[in-house]
């Protein structure tokens, strides 16, 4: 079957460090019918040239030069000359996937979709964020894609989606105005009858200095927020117009938008001049025109109302009094706040019925994001539900909980009830919310028999240390697990005298073997203070990967969004069925590699910044489908000669007496 033509547009302005890049990325495809439009819009720094020498090696090349227009009259005169039967924007300091043009024809041609939209990666100054977190191709209408496209969960930008050239029969983007995107991609999606989504990262989008969205400029600034606002404002009734269901979420975007518009215009733009008084204008006419509407609306807040209200009558006193009073918040020392929220958690009924057994308390269960603490939490629920006897009952208590009730908690704890404190790698002072939590248990229930479950030790700080001893050695009754031998040894070395025991991570306990593969390459690595690969490193290891599979999708076991007990089953199963459709997992987190393991997925892991990771394959080592790199250079020579993906593997699980010592605490 024939390849359909997709025509690449790419603007080029000023870019002479970055655009052979680009347009290399773009002619190395593995899909070759391809249109490569490069248009000069005026480029004084021999960008121009830098394309007239490409379009001689590569006969599919078409360079338009023309006079400076912007970034909205570039892309126009690439639509006016492409002949592809599908357009696909590229912008010149960014780069694209190997196989990203084939990737997003055959998921258009397959799920004959109009639009396909793809993940990306932001890269900033070589550090690589991560976008997408998902395997699967969302298929939906137009109005679920316009919802989602103004909830922000489809980002407004033209570079990462395939558009059939239909699409841009009649529709141009905006001469003379940025954020282009915003006032174009919704058009685009209301002409679509079936739009789909392609969640692997197929696009490098780079952030750097002096482009327009990092500009220093306060003009420039105060422009962009201008524009961001007349996009958002002309959405209202051109998108209601068809779907009035969506009404109310273009009314509220408008509205966030204005109040941040006011905010700069009072806080950071001062100068007085006949542009800036236009645009609050016209802020002010669009808000005229929308606000009644606003008032009526039960679902805005009374204070929502009340600004709306001062922006449409300038009643600027009162509007710049309320953003001087909520700028000087964030100044408000942390211990005044934390005084100032006590009234808040105080005076809260705590009712547990223990149903005259003995309650065995496990205090410190996540509500925050991370899905590996959720797993402890969960292995840990599952392991003692299965082993405890009938004449206890299990009671958790989240780590909100806890630090929002402990007086009413500690009420209600009586001398005969266990204390089982929440297992995981932060059994020290690197979160200091933790560190309070445990410090605040072993303070309050030290008569109380206690259970420490499975911890890595890391402290950085000797008083913190210090304290953490003085409060171990008041508890009466207190066994504390470990679950790798460095923090064993530590634990000997700071808790002398009290029972220490080895058991492995909880949820090592698990097995989540339910391979159904795919011909990708999964990379979940940290963004964060536990983090050591550079972002250099991470564009080293990625461009290898795309060369060796079809696939290269990042996720994370920190999934960005606040989760608590309900949700904490579906999201695990949701993350393992991803490990078990990868063929192979990069990791540098500790359950990364657990839920590799667990899976049945091989895993190459990397080392994180304290032993955690490193002490816990040595529990791990001999499973054959597990390997530790000391470095990312080590990554290729693993993937290629140390691992055998072509091998079906299946997690045997830990030794039948692997936890007995968590059973032999309660007998």
């Amino acid at each position: 079957m024939e390849e359909k033509k997709v025509s690449v547009i790419i603007p080029v302005y000023n870019v002479k460090k970055y655009v052979e890049k680009c347009v290399t990325t773009v002619i190395e495809q593995t899909y070759n019918n391809l249109e490569i439009i490069l248009v000069d819009d005026g480029s004084t720094d021999g960008s121009g040239q830098i394309c007239n020498e490409l379009a001689y090696k590569d006969k599919r090349i078409k360079v338009i030069h023309k006079k400076n227009a912007g970034l909205s009259d570039a892309r126009n005169a690439g639509i006016k000359v492409a002949t592809g039967e599908y357009y696909l924007f590229v912008d010149s300091d960014d780069w694209i996937s190997i196989n990203m043009i084939r990737r997003l024809v055959d998921c258009a041609e397959q799920e004959m979709s109009d639009i396909v939209c793809c993940g990306f990666f932001e890269v900033v100054e070589e550090s690589i964020v991560n976008i997408p977190d998902d395997l699967n191709i969302y298929n939906v209408n137009r109005e679920e894609a316009l919802k989602r496209l103004l909830e922000e969960k489809i980002k407004d930008y033209a570079w990462n989606k395939l558009y059939k050239s239909e699409i841009f029969a009649e529709l141009r983007y905006p001469v003379g105005r940025n954020y282009e995107d915003m006032a174009t991609t919704y058009k685009a999606f209301l002409k679509a009858k079936k739009i789909s989504i392609l969640s692997e990262s197929l696009y490098y989008y780079v952030k750097r200095k002096g482009s327009i969205s990092n500009s220093e400029n306060k003009f420039k600034i105060l422009k962009n927020k201008y524009d961001a606002l007349i996009s958002h404002a002309e959405r209202i009734d051109i998108i209601s117009e068809t779907f009035p269901n969506l009404r109310n979420v273009c009314l509220f975007n408008f509205y966030d938008r204005a109040n941040a518009f006011m905010e700069y215009i009072f806080f950071v733009y001062k100068e007085k001049s006949e542009q800036k008084n236009n645009m609050v204008q016209d802020v002010i006419c669009y808000m005229k025109k929308y606000y009644k509407e606003i008032l009526n609306n039960k679902e805005y807040s009374k204070f929502r109302k009340w600004k709306i209200k001062s922006y449409v009558n300038k009643n600027w006193v009162l509007i710049g009094a309320y953003f001087v009073i909520n700028n000087l918040k964030k100044y408000i020392p942390g211990r005044i706040k934390q005084k100032l929220l006590k009234t808040k958690r105080s005076g809260q009924k705590v009712v547990i019925d223990k149903k005259g057994k003995i309650a065995v308390f496990l205090i410190g269960t996540p509500d925050h994001d991370n899905l590996g603490d959720h797993a402890i939490a969960y292995a840990t629920i599952e392991y003692l539900k299965k082993n405890l006897s009938d004449k206890y009952i299990l009671i958790e208590i989240s780590e909100e909980e806890f630090l929002n009730n402990s007086v009413q908690i500690q009420k209600v704890v009586s001398h005969d009830d266990i204390i089982v404190i929440q297992g995981g790698g932060n059994w020290g002072d690197t979160y200091k919310y933790i560190e309070k939590l445990h410090n605040m248990v072993l303070k309050k229930f030290n008569q109380n028999k206690i259970l420490v479950m499975p911890q890595t030790i890391h402290f950085t700080n000797k008083e913190s240390l210090n304290k953490c001893k003085r409060l171990v050695s008041q508890c009466e009754q207190i066994t504390f697990l470990t679950r790798e031998k460095k923090s064993y040894d530590l634990a000997k070395q700071y808790f002398p005298d009290i029972n220490i025991k080895f058991v492995p991570d909880m949820v090592l306990s698990l097995d989540k073997c339910n391979r159904q593969t795919k011909n990708i390459v999964m990379c979940c690595l940290r963004n964060d203070k536990e983090g050591r690969i550079q972002g250099s490193e991470k564009l080293y290891l990625y461009k290898f990967l795309e060369t060796q599979f079809e696939c290269v999708l990042c996720t994370d076991t920190c999934i960005g969004k606040r989760i608590d007990g309900s949700q904490r089953e579906q999201e695990l199963e949701d993350k393992w069925k991803q490990f078990n459709q990868a063929k192979i997992i990069v990791t540098d987190r500790l359950h990364g590699m657990i839920f590799a393991a667990i899976t049945g997925t091989p895993c190459i892991v990397l080392e994180n910044y304290n032993h955690k990771v490193k002490a816990a394959y040595e529990l791990l080592k001999e499973i054959p489908y597990i390997k530790f790199a000391s470095k990312v250079s080590d990554i290729p020579n693993l993937i290629q000669n140390d691992i055998d993906l072509s091998k079906s593997y299946s997690y045997k699980g830990m030794d039948k007496n692997t936890y007995n010592d968590i059973i032999a605490f309660f007998e």
